[in-house]
């Protein structure tokens, strides 16, 4: 680990916004997404210091190949007194760097890797290429609403673009509080199923089963290799798997 200060990794700058045009409603719709940009891990903390963003250090340190072989190699507390040795002094970072090691001890760091990308970025999964998150979604076959208290069954439909890769969701709208809300909140949250072979209603009710936070995230250190490839998008943010 002598060189991990310029391991490289991946941080995201502030939501940028484009005006697009549905093509189905011919109406126009905001899309939001993140330009990233690619640091070494010292430049990354600087970075972090500098904007004040020190919440960004769990995920530097969650959403990197690279680190996260380490701390499954050699611990999270190494790894992260490492970075420690040659970080920017300061109050927070130290605080965040103790509550990292806390929330996350040695050994808990899954056996699968979390990446974080932007949403008109090119992905590669499973050797098939998609062009950004419209491109993942074109390709929906399945989609199942996981709402509180609900047994309703995943619906087939007619993807906008079919090839060797199937696609479903598990999706749930924004929380609605009034007349207000229910009139404009297009906004979900969406945990997109990748597979080679046609998605049965089993694998959809395997991902809806799975424990989830407030934002229908199921993607965790926890979660069973059987069901990755998974991509989380939460509704105007990014996409995690």
């Amino acid at each position: 680990m002598e060189q991990i200060s310029n391991w490289k990794v991946k941080l995201e700058t502030p939501l940028t916004s484009e005006l697009r045009k549905s093509e189905e409603d011919e109406l126009y719709y905001m899309v939001y997404h993140h330009t990233q940009y690619e640091f070494t891990v010292a430049e990354a903390l600087e970075y972090i210091c500098c904007d004040e963003n020190y919440y960004m250090f769990d995920g530097m340190m969650l959403h990197n190949v690279v680190l996260r072989d380490a701390m499954r190699k050699y611990g999270v507390k190494e790894v992260v007194d490492r970075i420690r040795g040659f970080a920017p002094k300061g109050q927070k970072l130290e605080e965040r760097f103790n509550r990292f090691i806390d929330k996350y001890p040695d050994g808990c760091i899954g056996n699968l890797d979390i990446q974080v990308y932007s949403v008109i970025e090119d992905i590669e999964i499973l050797g098939f290429t998609f062009h950004g998150l419209e491109d993942i979604a074109a390709h929906r076959e399945i989609s199942l609403c996981e709402r509180h208290g609900s047994n309703m069954s995943a619906s087939r439909r007619m993807p906008k673009k079919r090839g060797r890769i199937h696609v479903g969701e598990v999706w749930q709208s924004y929380p609605c509080f009034d007349s207000h809300d229910y009139a404009t909140e297009t906004r979900t949250y969406q945990n997109f199923v990748i597979r080679k072979k046609i998605i049965t209603d089993d694998d959809m009710q395997q991902v809806k089963d799975l424990p989830s936070n407030d934002s229908l995230r199921k993607i965790n250190e926890d979660i069973p290799i059987d069901v990755l490839p998974l991509i989380y998008y939460s509704g105007d943010v990014a996409l995690c798997w």
